[in-house]
């Protein structure tokens, strides 16, 4: 079962409304009817993608899809020691130096801020900036960030 919004998978980290038979993506936050073949789903008959013994259940689309390139995400701590620090610094910069050239790459780092780092360009870099101490709707950081998904858009 798929998110209408994002394609993301049903999986134990949904929100599920057994009353009304709609779930949660935990991803885009966007509400998702259950298909028909799951009408008899209540707390005592659940799904077994709603289980976290089974978080890596494999599923077999019937379509094709294109694939995507991996994503590298480096989260970071700032709130250590300078020598943690350089540790960090040297193990990301070894851990990218040995990823192929179509991989994507991002950097978060979070400590007072949080710190969203545009890596694609060296000439034009971007960095988008959260404060700590304020709370942000998922709508808000999609807007900054320019995230937003085209009209139709899937996965």
């Amino acid at each position: 079962v798929q998110c209408k919004h994002c394609s993301a998978i049903l999986n134990p980290y949904a929100r599920v409304d057994f009353n009304s038979k709609v779930w949660s993506c935990p991803l885009c936050m966007n509400r998702n009817h259950f298909p028909p073949h799951y009408q008899g789903i209540s707390e005592q008959s659940m799904p077994a993608e709603l289980y976290a013994t089974y978080c890596t259940i494999e599923y077999t689309l019937n379509r094709t899809v294109q694939p995507h390139p991996p994503v590298y995400l480096f989260m970071i701590d700032t709130c250590v020691s300078e020598e943690e620090l350089a540790a960090c610094k040297a193990a990301v910069t070894q851990a990218i130096s040995t990823l192929p050239e179509y991989v994507y790459v991002g950097l978060v780092t979070f400590g007072r801020h949080v710190h969203v780092y545009e890596l694609g360009f060296v000439e034009c870099s971007r960095v988008f900036v959260f404060r700590g101490g304020k709370e942000y709707t998922n709508a808000a950081i999609v807007e900054q960030l320019g995230a937003k998904p085209k009209a139709g858009a899937t996965g």
